[in-house]
């Protein structure tokens, strides 16, 4: 029988020796030329990054790499094949901004006409009126956003 004193040692010996491990390995990494990034995509996105990954034997940070030299180059394809479905995701450079201003004035005379914001943004997109960053759609919180924090 192992008393808490020893149990508590053991455990702290143990997460040590991880540390080090993966202190190693991030040294390892860095010598190799490979820097961290950590972020948040759409899940299309990264189902088709694992996929052409895997299809292509290349490890995540080459296929991430590659996917924004594209981008970068002019918006050519990353093409995934799944055996019952193809996706394919285009990386674009991002279109026209919409004016801050312009897109709040927007909203607040939709709302004053009695739309939701999940209807705002509707709308927004079906006229094809350009988002504040230039790529995706309209969504009803950065609508609503808007309208809450107009001047």
């Amino acid at each position: 029988m192992v008393s808490t004193k020893e149990a508590a040692k053991l455990y702290r010996e143990m997460q040590e020796r991880t540390r080090k491990r993966q202190r190693e390995y991030a040294e390892r990494r860095k010598n190799e030329g490979k820097r961290r990034l950590s972020a948040w995509v759409e899940a299309d996105a990264y189902d088709i990054l694992v996929e052409y990954r895997k299809q292509n034997r290349m490890e995540n940070g080459e296929v991430l790499t590659l996917a924004l030299r594209r981008l970068v180059s002019g918006g050519e394809e990353i093409t995934a094949t799944k055996p019952k479905m193809a996706r394919k995701a285009t990386i674009e450079p991002p279109g026209p901004k919409a004016d801050r201003a312009e897109a709040t004035k927007k909203i607040v005379e939709l709302h004053e006409q009695g739309h939701s914001f999940k209807g705002i943004a509707r709308i927004l997109n079906s006229e094809g009126y350009p988002t504040l960053s230039g790529r995706g759609n309209w969504h009803d919180t950065p609508a609503k956003k808007l309208y809450e924090n107009r001047s």
